[in-house]
């Protein structure tokens, strides 16, 4: 047993048969490797693995990470005029790997490269902002476009790197007109391909009316007296199956993806009047309120601004209008009312009790 915790608690030893030892007395090579495989790492800024024993002092938390094949060929490209005319892929062909010092070293045998034009400095932060900089070229290398992407995988898309998306869209399309229950298929199916889609929200937005088309027609049963559409209280209710869904499968949430995120506290949907209170066309009362409040007069539009101010705030109270018959009570009121459903708020007019 070891006497210290320094100790390793087992035997180091090695075991060579009769066969390695006369192959090995006879020189014949041990071990082979064809052809030769180099790994190269891949990462996002500040995103290199790090390794710190139990007993190192907690400073070297903070020190800067060393650097890696990566970072290091960034430096090489700055140093040396070779490293700039090749791809990170043909880097070992001419240049090898000194671990022990984390830098890349040019190799003493290979074959001559011409000479290569002089590098302009760069860093380590320049050369990530780089990347997500794509610059199109004609086929005669004439430089068409040079477009800014604001991630990795923009720039991807934009050089074509990535599997594209239309092949799920098409599947999407077909089901929609084939399959007899709609709903049910087209979450599955969306909730299965979701993880390998490029743009999830694209997918979403083009089939979110096909995948809440059973969820309108129940609606529609439970208030055969009101015109219901499709609308965003639906929609939520669609978000949430479809978060079921893909916490089942992948065990993540549908903002991980891209993907609207559902309120789980929307009031229940059966109700009569919480369909007639959250089923506005929002975009037409907008239409109506922009073309109706520069029609008020003065005492109306003091009111107008005095309530919603109430209402944008948060504040309670009660105002009392009170003005002749035919003065644009009524009239002010809607706007009122137009005002706070557009926002996908709830009010409800009430008549008061005769005195």
């Amino acid at each position: 047993m070891p006497n210290s915790l320094d100790e390793d608690p087992y035997q180091k030893g090695r075991y060579s048969s009769s066969s390695e030892a006369v192959w090995r007395l006879l020189n014949f090579p041990i071990q082979q490797r064809y052809p030769t495989v180099v790994h190269l790492a891949v990462h996002l800024e500040d995103g290199q693995r790090v390794y710190y024993e139990p007993r190192q002092p907690i400073a070297h938390l903070t020190h800067t990470p060393p650097k890696t094949a990566l970072t290091a060929f960034f430096y090489l490209c700055k140093t040396d005029p070779l490293a700039k005319t090749l791809l990170y892929s043909k880097v070992p062909r001419h240049f090898r790997w000194d671990a022990s010092q984390k830098v890349w070293q040019i190799r003493k045998k290979g074959r001559s490269i011409p000479h290569a034009p002089p590098v302009a400095p760069c860093s380590r932060t320049n050369i990530f902002e780089d990347l997500k900089t794509v610059i199109v070229r004609d086929k005669d290398g004439d430089i068409l476009e040079i477009k800014p992407c604001s991630t990795y995988t923009e720039a991807c898309q934009v050089l074509g790197l990535l599997e594209d998306d239309s092949h799920w869209y098409q599947v999407m399309e077909e089901a929609a007109v084939s399959v007899t229950s709609t709903t049910p298929y087209l979450l599955c199916h969306f909730g299965c391909c979701v993880c390998g889609l490029n743009k999830p929200i694209t997918l979403w937005e083009n089939h979110k009316e096909d995948m809440t088309v059973d969820s309108l027609h129940q609606a529609r049963r439970n208030n055969p007296t009101e015109n219901i559409e499709y609308c965003d209280a639906l929609f939520n209710n669609t978000l949430l199956i479809l978060e079921d869904k893909i916490l089942s499968i992948t065990g993540h949430k549908l903002a991980l993806y891209g993907l609207p995120e559902p309120m789980h506290d929307q009031p229940e949907l059966t109700s009569k009047d919480v369909w007639k209170e959250t089923c506005y066309d929002v975009q037409a009362l907008r239409v109506y309120i922009a073309a109706n409040v520069p029609r008020l007069t003065p005492d109306q539009q003091q009111a107008f601004i005095a309530i919603t101010g109430m209402i944008g705030i948060e504040r309670g109270g009660m105002v009392f209008l009170d003005k002749p018959g035919g003065t644009g009570k009524t009239f002010l009121l809607n706007l009122l009312l137009a005002f706070v459903r557009k926002e996908k708020d709830i009010t409800v007019a009430v008549v008061p009790p005769l005195a």
